[in-house]
C-alpha cells in the first residue's frame, strides 16, 4: 500500500479534524496509507514536517492548512512529490477550493436579509491569509451591494478578553455591548463564530437577542449549541475526495 502525506493545521480545529477523517476514508479506498502531521499552525513544525515525510518517501502531500510561507514550502517539497493543497491555496500546486468570496457574500446577505444594517466582521490571525482576504472581500461586496457602509473589522484570537477593533485593542465584553458598532456579525469561521458564541453567553449576552452571528463552514458542533450557530456549509467530503483524487491523478502521472 502506498503512502500519501496529510498536513494539518491542528487537529483539535474541528474543521481540520473533520476534514481529516473524510481524507483519510477517501486514501483508504483508493489503496493509500495516510500519515497525519498535525503542525499545530506553527510554520516551522509545518516545514520540519516535509523534511520528515519527504525522507519517509511518501508518494505525495495534501495541505489542509498553510502556515509557512508559500515559496518556502515549494523549496521544501523541491518538485519531489506531487502537492495539493485543499481549502487553502498556492500558485504552484493544485487547490481544491470553495469560492470563499461568494461564501462571504452569501453569509452577510443573510444577515442583511435578516434587517442588520451594521454588520461587523470578525477575522483571526490563525485562518490562511488568502482564504481571509477573499471572505473579507466577500462581506464588503455584500454590504456595497445594499449601499451600506463597511462595519468595523475585528481580530481576535478565540478565548481572548481582548479584540483589536480597527487596528486598537479593547476589551471583548465593552465591544459585545456596544450597540452602536453592529446588531450583526460575519465571523470569518465557525471556530471563531463558535467561540464567540461561547463568550458573549459567559459575558451575559444573549444572541440573537442582543446581535446575531453567522459564519462559514457548518462543523459538527455549530448545532449543539442551545442557540445554533448560522453557517454556510462548506462541502467536506466532497472537497475532500477532490482533493485526494486530484493528488492520485498526479501521483500517477
Amino acid at each position: 500500500m502506498c503512502s500519501s502525506d496529510l498536513v494539518v493545521g491542528d487537529l483539535s480545529n474541528q474543521f481540520f479534524a473533520q476534514m481529516a477523517v473524510h481524507v483519510e476514508r477517501s486514501a483508504t479506498l483508493a489503496g493509500y496509507s495516510t500519515i497525519f502531521c498535525n503542525t499545530l499552525g506553527d510554520p516551522d513544525r509545518e516545514l520540519d514536517a516535509v523534511t520528515r515525510l519527504l525522507q519517509q518517501q511518501v508518494a505525495g502531500i495534501l495541505f489542509l492548512s498553510m502556515e509557512a510561507s508559500a515559496d518556502l514550502l515549494r523549496d521544501a517539497v523541491g518538485g519531489r512529490v506531487p502537492v495539493v493543497f485543499a481549502t487553502c491555496r498556492a500558485d504552484w500546486a493544485d487547490s481544491v477550493c470553495i469560492d470563499d468570496t461568494r461564501a462571504a457574500y452569501l453569509a452577510t446577505s443573510h444577515l442583511l436579509e435578516l434587517g442588520h444594517r451594521r454588520i461587523a466582521f470578525v477575522a483571526t490571525e490563525s485562518m490562511e491569509s488568502v482564504a481571509q482576504a477573499e471572505r473579507l472581500d466577500g462581506y464588503r461586496a455584500a454590504l456595497r451591494a445594499a449601499a451600506l457602509p463597511e462595519g468595523p473589522v475585528m481580530t481576535w484570537t478565540p478565548g481572548d478578553a481582548t479584540i483589536e477593533v480597527d487596528g486598537a485593542q479593547r476589551d471583548l465584553k465593552a465591544v459585545l455591548g456596544d450597540r452602536r458598532l453592529f446588531s450583526g456579525i460575519f465571523a470569518v469561521h465557525d471556530y471563531v463564530g463558535v467561540a464567540l458564541l461561547d463568550s458573549a453567553n459567559a459575558l451575559g449576552f444573549g444572541t440573537p437577542e442582543d446581535f446575531a452571528i453567522v459564519s462559514i463552514d457548518n462543523i459538527s458542533s455549530t448545532g449543539l449549541h442551545s442557540v445554533s450557530l448560522t453557517t454556510v456549509a462548506q462541502p467536506f467530503d466532497a472537497a475532500a475526495e477532490e482533493s485526494l483524487s486530484l493528488l492520485i491523478r498526479r501521483i500517477n502521472g
